[in-house]
């Protein structure tokens, strides 16, 4: 006869591995639960967007399309040839999105690309509410009464658009660091008209002055503390770290086509 020992040994083995089957199936049951009844919490500049998994609005060309899961680069070029373009990234698998034809939103296409909702880009979602109830930064009004804004185009739309748009509301405009983002000043009351222009995507105030920071940024990192610097002696004198042998590179632009950015697993 087995020792009784092992025999205990043996029992302890079969309840472990079915209190895990057991588990696996709980936390199979609850996902599913937790699916079916999730949402998904998106901030933007009016606040944050709360949108029901299986929330499926593509009646406008402009959308926020929520994923369950971030796609790899094929999956986009592909989900782009049947007319759904993600223009840019919001928040956690969410994005700014343009579509075609709202009748190519079926549930096969909504199922092989992971959408867990679509919603339109409405007005409201394009402005702070502070700045829609007229709630100004005394740099961005001019002498004239009129408001220094940033206007940004969705990523699909050209400049011929673009310039034609802003040139009903001023003759005065340029481009603020990106093709799609422009500086123009109007009178306060053509900014609800602004932000209902079906190609805005979003309006701000801007440009803001720039600002002299530098003057503070030592002691807020606690730099002379680090270095140990007598600025009394020409050249400043490092009794700490001096930087001497350290090279520094600054690099200000992101390649959006590197395999890093689109080789990743549906969690990024």
């Amino acid at each position: 006869d087995q020792p009784t020992f092992y025999i205990y040994t043996e029992m302890e083995k079969t309840m472990k591995m079915l209190i895990t089957s057991l588990t696996v199936v709980a936390m199979f049951l609850v996902g599913s639960a937790t699916h079916a009844s999730s949402s998904y919490e998106i901030p933007l500049k009016s606040g944050t967007l709360t949108l029901a998994d299986g929330e499926i609005d593509p009646s406008s060309k402009y959308v926020i399309i929520q994923l369950r899961k971030n796609l790899k680069r094929n999956q986009i070029i592909a989900l782009q040839n049947q007319g759904v373009h993600l223009l840019s990234f919001l928040y956690n698998k969410s994005w700014i999105s343009a579509i075609d034809d709202p009748s190519n939103i079926n549930q096969a296409l909504i199922n092989e690309y992971a959408i867990a909702a679509i919603t339109p880009w409405e007005p409201e979602y394009k402005i702070s509410p502070s700045l829609r109830q007229g709630q100004y930064q005394e740099w961005a009004i001019t002498e004239s009464g009129k408001i220094k804004l940033l206007v940004t185009f969705f990523k699909d739309v050209d400049q011929a658009n673009m310039e034609n748009r802003l040139s009903q509301y001023s003759t005065n405009y340029e481009t603020h660091g990106n093709t799609h983002v422009w500086s123009i000043q109007i009178v306060p009351d053509e900014i609800e008209y602004l932000i209902n222009d079906g190609i805005v995507q979003s309006v701000e105030q801007g440009p803001a002055p720039k600002e002299l920071l530098n003057n503070f940024s030592r002691s807020l990192i606690n730099v002379d503390t680090v270095q140990n610097v007598d600025l009394n002696t020409t050249p400043p004198t490092y009794y700490g770290l001096s930087g001497n042998g350290v090279n520094v590179a600054v690099c200000e632009a992101v390649d959006e086509t590197h395999p890093d950015f689109w080789d990743h697993d549906e969690n990024g």
